[in-house]
């Protein structure tokens, strides 16, 4: 099949859905986001983005963490060129490129797509309004989705998905191989339960869980301008 072709291109050797705990990272091997839903309305996205602290004040300029999109900023379409970047304590690390938007049961999700030529897709429950992007967990949506589920009882089971597990040195990435209807049928009914318990977290003014809150990062002001010479 060929999503098995793309796991050996990439050196991913896939080992058995169960002991899924550790997971930080998430990929899809079929889009959620498919031509026949309608765009959700969702401001540009282009720019710098720096987090927000825990105490809900933002964080030092220069030490804070930072989403760096590159895009078109007039585009408003439900799927944008660009590419989003991670950047941290020095360190930048690719999320991915082309985002997507769909609205799902009410809650809006980013899908983005990893580089070609294999190409995987990676999901994110957030808000986002002219100044700030709220993901979730800060980590693909169906890390945070288990994280939830092993917390306690939920009314869903990622086990109903079809999906396996690469082993990594201190983590595991999970490989949905479910098709689009399915995943997306899973997250109308689990959706509501995960932007729950971020608000939750988010109202209390702490983290539930060890991720569960909003990540909230806000537009990074304009860089200031030279002063001109007397």
């Amino acid at each position: 099949m060929a999503w098995r072709v793309r796991w050996l291109a990439l050196g991913w050797l896939p080992v058995a859905a169960a002991g899924v705990g550790g997971c930080t990272d998430a990929l899809t091997v079929h889009p959620v986001v498919t031509a026949e839903y309608p765009a959700p309305e969702v401001p540009s996205i282009t720019g710098e983005w720096i987090e927000r602290g825990d105490g809900g004040q933002r964080e030092d300029a220069s030490e804070a963490a930072r989403l760096v999109i590159e895009g078109n900023e007039a585009d408003r379409r439900q799927c944008r060129k660009g590419h989003v970047a991670f950047r941290e304590d020095g360190e930048t690390t690719d999320v991915g490129d082309d985002v997507c938007f769909v609205d799902i049961n009410g809650h809006l999700v980013a899908e983005l797509q990893t580089p070609p030529p294999y190409v995987f897709y990676r999901q994110f429950l957030v808000k986002v309004d002219t100044d700030t992007i709220a993901i979730c967990g800060a980590l693909p949506v169906w890390v945070s989705l288990l994280e939830l589920q092993d917390s306690g009882t939920t009314g869903y089971a990622l086990e109903s998905l079809s999906f396996t597990v690469r082993k990594r040195n201190d983590d595991n990435l999970m490989v949905f191989i479910s098709k689009s209807s399915e995943l997306r049928e899973f997250l109308e009914l689990a959706l509501p339960e995960l932007a729950n318990a971020c608000d939750r977290a988010g109202a209390a003014g702490k983290k539930g869980l060890d991720n569960l809150t909003w990540a909230v990062f806000e537009r990074a002001p304009p860089e200031p301008e030279d002063e001109a010479e007397e």
